[in-house]
């Protein structure tokens, strides 16, 4: 039985105008000199890191994040996250929905990547990979504590481990029973008691007019075809990451426990971001857990966290507004979302909340500042008139 996860669907087709095709190789020329230029300082600078810091990587991380952030201006699409990436030990388990996936959970955080062996021998696939750090394992239990005691040493080391547990992609709209196996890795004697678990939810939103899966790739979908799609897209749509609290492994008496209350999170956080999910979500029963107990977990978590959203509609975090100003979060995140950003020690958080609010107003409401203006100044006539 394949581990491959295909639709009933098939794929919608791929339609490229001749203004398309001359976006993506515009796009694609700023894409390869991007990673052809860092990726060659990366590796001049690990010939600095591994005779100071052997497998420690204090540089080199923000070179891969930079790279992540910088593809999703090239594309043109609108990247946010919600919630706090973890500090210090543990891993990182998230859904799968397309080889996107690894530009969106590097342009969150710095992280290393577990994948299948069978990723290193895929021509510049393979080469990008080891170069920022990636684990490649076998599915074979043969190599299963040989596997372990690899995870332990670079958890140990302070990395932070990102895992798919679905075991493989989606068209976005689903989240597949998670596979428990690598789970148990946390479960050492060693990490149980100093590890920490984040799940993140992936959320893709597709452009205007597109199908909901159009950021998807499953199946025996090409990687070329599917590449050049996103290429040639305009408008483009976006990505939100969505950090959930990360969970103590200690707290948990087994990995199977671990593993159902992670799947709950990711899965309550995409039906919570993503309406066109809810209905591939309902009726889901999880294989890992009995009597559909995640899928139980996941609409109670859901629920709270779209009334927190609206919490904080009511309290002046404008969503829509923000929105149209996407490209600029990148490096400004907005108030509310990420107060700790990299450039937040520049302003105090009032002056940049007030900043915003402005911005985002003008953006929305061109007039607005107009209407202010002409509102204060009939104000200070009326009180001259009445002091008179």
């Amino acid at each position: 039985m394949s581990d491959v996860w295909d639709s009933e669907t098939p794929p919608d087709p791929v339609v490229i105008s001749p203004w398309g095709w001359g976006r993506a190789a515009l796009r694609a020329v700023a894409l390869i000199l991007l990673i052809s230029i860092c990726l060659a300082l990366l590796l001049l600078l690990r010939l600095v890191e591994i005779p100071i810091w052997g497998q420690g990587r204090p540089i080199t991380p923000f070179i891969t994040q930079f790279v992540c952030r910088t593809a999703f201006r090239i594309l043109g699409m609108g990247f946010s996250t919600h919630g706090t990436p973890m500090k210090g030990r543990g891993a990182v388990v998230a859904n799968h929905s397309s080889w996107l996936d690894i530009f969106s959970l590097n342009a969150g955080q710095r992280i290393y990547f577990v994948s299948k062996a069978e990723v290193a021998n895929w021509p510049g696939i393979g080469i990008l990979a080891r170069a920022t750090g990636t684990i490649f394992i076998e599915r074979d239990r043969k190599h299963a504590q040989a596997q372990t005691a690899l995870f332990e040493q670079r958890l140990l080391a302070g990395h932070r481990l990102l895992f798919f547990p679905e075991g493989t992609s989606t068209d976005g709209l689903r989240v597949l029973p998670f596979k428990s196996t690598l789970f148990g890795a946390f479960y050492a004697e060693d990490l149980r008691d100093v590890l920490q678990i984040q799940p993140v939810s992936v959320i893709y939103h597709a452009p205007k007019g597109q199908s909901a899966r159009f950021y998807g790739w499953w199946g025996d979908m090409g990687f070329g075809p599917h590449l050049v799609k996103l290429l040639a897209a305009r408008p483009q749509g976006r990505v939100e990451l969505l950090f959930h609290q990360p969970l103590k492994v200690s707290d948990y008496p087994n990995r199977k426990a671990l593993c159902a209350t992670a799947e709950a999170l990711v899965r309550a956080g995409l039906e919570a971001y993503l309406p066109a999910a809810v209905e591939s979500l309902q009726g889901f029963r999880s294989r890992s857990c009995p009597k559909g107990l995640c899928f139980s977990q996941s609409s109670r978590i859901s629920r709270a966290i779209q009334t927190r959203r609206r919490g904080l509609g009511r309290t002046g975090e404008t969503s829509l507004s923000v929105r149209r100003l996407e490209p600029l979060r990148l490096l400004h995140p907005r108030p509310g979302v990420n107060r700790k950003g990299k450039y937040a020690w520049l302003f105090p958080s009032s002056l940049c909340a007030s900043f915003w609010k402005l911005v985002c107003t003008l953006a929305t409401k061109p007039n607005a500042g107009t209407r202010a203006w002409r509102r204060s100044s009939t104000a200070r006539a009326m009180a001259s008139i009445s002091s008179t």
